[in-house]
């Protein structure tokens, strides 16, 4: 992913039905496995401009579960990444080139990870006013020199995600 560049699009409707589309076809390949499946990051915002790849979250009793559900995710057209640099996690995501159609986050359900995602998404979806800054800043990284490129543009992310943390665990206020 080094090197890519980023690209913003006004917020989509049809995002959340690509979701539901494919958290079913996940569901499916799952069977057997209890499993919540969720729609994070910013397509899951009514509003929130973002890059077009759908994150989602798959919420697994065990950690150990995403790495038995490898083959099947796999059967669905999914790259198995492993950590992918984030401890606690087993990633895959969907699409021959950048941006990805799809992100799959396999965490422990109700775990840290779990959590952060969730409240993460649920804040800025009561608190619509961050999420325009939020989209502000993406659109500021974008147009940056630093921000263009994936690497530039997490990293510039970074203190806002963290403050936005902060605030939903103090009690969603201001």
């Amino acid at each position: 992913m080094k090197g890519r560049i980023v690209r913003i699009s006004s917020h989509d409707p049809g995002w959340q039905g690509r979701f539901e589309a494919e958290a079913e076809r996940i569901r499916a390949a799952l069977a057997g496995q209890p499993a919540a499946i969720e729609h994070v990051g910013s397509t899951a915002v009514q509003g929130l401009d973002a890059k077009p790849t759908i994150d989602i979250l798959v919420g697994l009793s065990a950690l150990e579960a995403g790495e038995i559900a490898r083959g099947a995710m796999e059967r669905l057209g999914y790259t198995y990444r492993g950590e992918a640099g984030v401890p606690g996690r087993i990633f895959f995501r969907k699409g021959v080139s950048f941006p990805r159609n799809f992100n799959v986050h396999c965490v422990q359900r109700g775990g840290p990870l779990w959590r952060q995602m969730l409240d993460f998404r649920d804040y800025l979806r009561q608190h619509p006013e961050t999420a325009l800054e939020y989209g502000a800043l993406k659109t500021r990284l974008v147009l940056s020199k630093e921000g263009r490129r994936l690497e530039g543009y997490a990293a510039g992310k970074e203190t806002f995600i963290a403050e936005v943390l902060r605030k939903a665990r103090a009690g969603g206020g201001e």
